[in-house]
């Protein structure tokens, strides 16, 4: 298979000797240094709509209004004084025909200079060949970009996936199946827009760079504001920021974006993610239930025009069904159907040696709590291949939520699992400042303990409950999985256009 040429330094003489030129001169005898890059070019069509507009054409007429098309040259067959080559934009491909007796001397010029991979704009006629297929006969081209380094092989593209994500534009030049991966993911952020504004939700940007993170357990990015003199952070969640908001008297808001988490990397996982954060105020977590239902559903009519998404997350491809309504367990139901024990009221040594009686790692420091949710983890996520909503987690675990109104050891929080994957996390938002300012501080000691992972207490958010937050639900969903259900995807690296990677 070809590769871009990765020579450091790699002179374009070189690179066009590469092209079967010869040293010195190239395009028809013009020097490497004079190729011509015109500035810009009148396009009257796409592809695209040179086929709807013509798509009644009968093989013996021909249009009197011609159309000036303009794209990469993706394939060149040439037949003596007749070449015909496929042009292909956003919108698809069009096949161009350039003939001698159109053309004139400008024909033997283009022969010469034409090469494949070069950005073309040509001017001609529309008609229908023989095989039936509609054409741009052109009776003028214009070669507006040269595409001075070999294509990758045409039959195959970057069939290396690494490359494929390092050198992303030679993936979607090349690999119609890219590029409509990522329209579909740009149409679905669209869709989720369009849905949370038509329910009167109000977009808003918080801050990117700030003094302080939080809402979420993670290892932030770091780095240093000379302008401050002192060290900012990328956010890991813009959560207290529009929970600020909700104080501020708007009352539903969300915010599409980037998040920043200095950890791991793999085919589920990327330190720099994208999310949609939803917080409505007077609502609650059982209120975010329905609307994650209603996003996805209306997702994915819109989308891939029915309920019925096909995954392959589990290994072999599944048929995922989002009709509504979703399934809804526990944690401690899931923990009692699929590792048969109850854990609701065991505790201290019985908990630890029920988890060791399971083949579930454990560490003797580990709480009650958080060996109910390795449990989980281990032998209850692995079955929840259809959509799930997960509800009621131990209250300890989740500082920023509100107990649950009828068992105080548990938190009114979900998770959405679907192919086994966490899609969404949501809470009955804690508005009350005493008991975060007591869950702060015990955040506040696990850090001073060592676990660098507690969330970072924020003493100011403390103060913006203090003058009143409205009872609200908050929603989190990764729109980078979300495109990965929805376009087939099953590495994340494959709906990311430009992820990191290692040298």
């Amino acid at each position: 298979m070809d590769i871009p040429d990765q020579r450091e330094g790699v002179s374009l003489m070189a690179i066009a000797m590469d092209r079967q030129i010869a040293e010195g001169p190239t395009e028809g005898g013009v020097p490497v240094e004079q190729l011509d890059y015109p500035y810009r070019y009148d396009r009257t069509h796409t592809a695209a709509q040179v086929r709807k507009s013509f798509h009644h054409l009968a093989p013996a007429h021909a249009p009197k209004d011609p159309v000036r098309i303009a794209g990469r040259v993706l394939a060149l067959r040439r037949h003596g004084n007749l070449i015909f080559m496929d042009v292909e934009d956003t919108s698809g491909r069009m096949q161009a025909c350039l003939r001698v007796d159109s053309l004139g001397d400008q024909f033997r010029q283009i022969s010469d200079s034409l090469h494949l991979g070069d950005i073309v704009g040509l001017h001609g006629r529309v008609f229908r060949t023989r095989k039936g297929e509609l054409t741009v006969l052109a009776d003028d081209l214009v070669i507006l970009s040269h595409c001075l380094r070999r294509l990758p092989d045409k039959l195959h593209g970057l069939q290396d996936a690494g490359l494929a994500r390092t050198r992303r534009y030679l993936n979607l030049m090349t690999d119609a199946r890219a590029r409509e991966c990522f329209l579909l993911r740009s149409r679905m952020i669209m869709l989720l827009r369009e849905f949370l504004w038509c329910r009167g939700f109000v977009e808003c940007e918080t801050a990117t760079l700030d003094t302080a993170y939080g809402g979420a357990e993670a290892s932030p990015f770091t780095t240093m504001c000379h302008a401050l003199d002192r060290e900012l952070y990328l956010r890991i969640s813009p959560e207290l920021a529009l929970k600020r908001l909700l104080v501020g008297n708007l009352e539903r808001v969300f915010e599409v974006g980037k998040q920043f988490r200095n950890e791991g990397l793999d085919a589920r996982h990327h330190p720099e993610f994208t999310s949609v954060e939803v917080y409505q105020a007077y609502a609650d977590y059982q209120d975010m239930m329905a609307l994650t239902e209603q996003l996805l559903g209306h997702l994915a009519v819109h989308l891939l025009g029915g309920l019925k998404v096909v995954s392959s997350f589990t290994g072999e491809p599944v048929e995922l069904d989002l009709s509504p309504p979703f399934r809804r367990m526990s944690v401690l139901e899931g923990i009692r159907q699929y590792a048969g024990v109850d854990l609701s009221m065991a505790g201290g040594d019985e908990a630890h040696k029920l988890a060791e009686d399971l083949g579930v790692p454990v560490d003797s420091r580990m709480t009650t709590d958080e060996l109910i949710m390795a449990v989980f983890e281990a032998l209850v996520e692995p079955n929840l291949v259809q959509p799930t909503f997960v509800f009621d987690y131990p209250a300890s675990l989740c500082p920023l939520t509100k107990r649950h109104r009828s068992n105080p050891r548990l938190a009114e929080r979900f998770e959405l699992y679907v192919g086994c994957l966490e899609f969404a996390n949501a809470y009955s938002e804690l508005n009350d400042p005493v008991e975060q300012r007591r869950h702060f501080e015990v955040q506040a000691e696990k850090r001073a303990a060592g676990e660098s992972l507690a969330h970072l207490p924020d003493w100011d958010f403390v103060e913006a409950l203090e003058y009143g937050m409205p009872p609200a639900g908050g929603l989190g969903i990764g729109l980078d999985r979300l495109a990965m259900l929805f376009t087939g995807a099953t590495h994340i690296q494959d709906v990311i256009l430009f992820p990191l990677h290692g040298r």
